[in-house]
């Protein structure tokens, strides 16, 4: 007679035990260095409240009216010919690439989200969507990083400019992703009896299946930002902890050791700026501006960074896409693509004298204080310009199409 053994776990219950003993070591180190652990989530909130709500919140709001109006649709509808040719998505996925591009994280995860819990894309394209369309923040590229980190402003225009570049070029490389998707949804093209809507057809049915009056759509669209902002900043603050908690402990100095052993003829500040920007996006970019390497070497390694992104951001757009069917795994591997393509493009860029980009004579070190009004100045005027240039591209398609199909 054969005794069942009490300790048959699963992958997933030694996964719960592991989880529940992390959160309980965590607890402990809480408790143990109370006065560090605050000082990281007052600064894990200033940096949500200073820079992230001031980003974003623009538009959250302007993308859920414009979805409750049906202006998604409209766009979608002009930007169908382009969008399936080059990245095989349907048209509004155009809407969220721009919003993406504009704002910064996770708010392309957060529309992607939406899209497919209305139906209007399938888990394959909700998933090549994803992978392109989840960017560092302008400012971040634009002002933090080449300003406040290596005194240089000019860096901003090209890590912006790569950044972008590899993304879209990963989202090219995302169409060929389960190509033949059997449920592809077409919601902007022709019906079966050949019968082919307008944008504007196409805008007004969407917003009669709406159906909410604007007074509730306006507090349903704040209430939703607002939601989606406390659940970011809540993200933030608790990964400011736990890097708080790896730098007291000395449990990220173990990591970053045991790796340079691993690999004992690698370079230890290149290691450890990869290992912080492998957690945290900020941090990482910091440290791997001030390591002790050459320009080139250390632009590169911030241009990896963002590419990778950190998995505090890769949590944030985990906990967006988690009410839908998306997969995260396409969106990790098109991290780790971008983020080996980015740091190349830069390297080779900087080396080669293509980007020439003098060693920096001061740096503060120090992210740029801007005001809650600049911040947000500055996101409605990217979002504005964003959304000219959608309608402009959309129209363009538009016509291009319907002139080459009467040829």
């Amino acid at each position: 007679m054969r005794i069942k053994s009490r300790f048959n776990y699963s992958l997933s219950d030694i996964m719960t035990f592991v989880g529940a003993g992390a959160i309980l070591l965590l607890l402990l180190f809480m408790i143990s260095y109370p006065a560090e652990i605050f000082s990281a989530s007052t600064d894990g909130l200033l940096l949500w409240f200073n820079i992230v709500l001031p980003s974003i919140l623009p538009f959250l709001i302007t993308a859920e009216l414009m979805m409750g109006l049906g202006v998604i649709h409209f766009l979608g509808k002009l930007l169908e010919p382009l969008m399936r040719p080059l990245f095989n998505i349907p048209g509004p996925g155009a809407f969220v690439a721009v919003m993406g591009f504009t704002s910064g994280f996770p708010v392309g995860a957060i529309l992607t989200s939406r899209l497919r819990s209305q139906g209007i894309c399938t888990r394959i394209e909700a998933e090549r969507l994803l992978c392109f369309t989840n960017n560092a923040s302008p400012l971040f590229m634009l002002v933090a990083i080449p300003v406040g980190m290596f005194g240089l402003p000019s860096l901003g225009i090209a890590l912006a400019a790569v950044h972008y570049g590899t993304n879209l070029l990963i989202g090219l490389a995302m169409r060929f992703y389960y190509y033949r998707d059997s449920k592809k949804i077409e919601t902007t093209s022709g019906s079966k009896d050949n019968y082919n809507p307008s944008a504007w057809e196409c805008m007004l049915k969407a917003r009669r299946q709406d159906g909410r009056t604007i007074g509730r759509l306006l507090g349903d669209a704040v209430r939703l930002a607002t939601n989606n902002l406390l659940a970011i900043g809540g993200f933030i603050v608790f990964f400011s902890v736990i890097m708080k908690v790896l730098s007291i402990t000395g449990i990220m100095d173990a990591i970053i050791n045991g790796i340079i052993l691993l690999l004992p003829k690698s370079d230890p500040n290149l290691i450890k700026s990869l290992t912080i920007g492998f957690w945290e996006i900020t941090l990482g970019s910091k440290a791997a501006s001030q390591v002790l390497l050459p320009l080139e070497t250390r632009i590169a390694l911030v241009g990896t960074i963002l590419g990778w992104s950190g998995l505090a951001i890769h949590a944030q757009v985990a906990s967006m896409i988690a009410d839908t069917d998306i997969r995260l795994g396409p969106f990790w591997v098109a991290r780790l693509a971008q983020a080996v393509l980015s740091g190349i493009a830069l390297f080779v860029a900087v080396r080669s004298g293509i980007l020439n980009i003098a060693e920096p004579v001061w740096s503060t070190l120090i992210i740029p204080q801007l005001s809650f009004g600049t911040i947000i100045f500055y996101s409605s005027r990217l979002l504005c310009i964003g959304l000219i240039l959608l309608l402009i591209i959309g129209v363009l398609s538009s016509v291009i199409s319907q002139i080459w199909r009467s040829v």
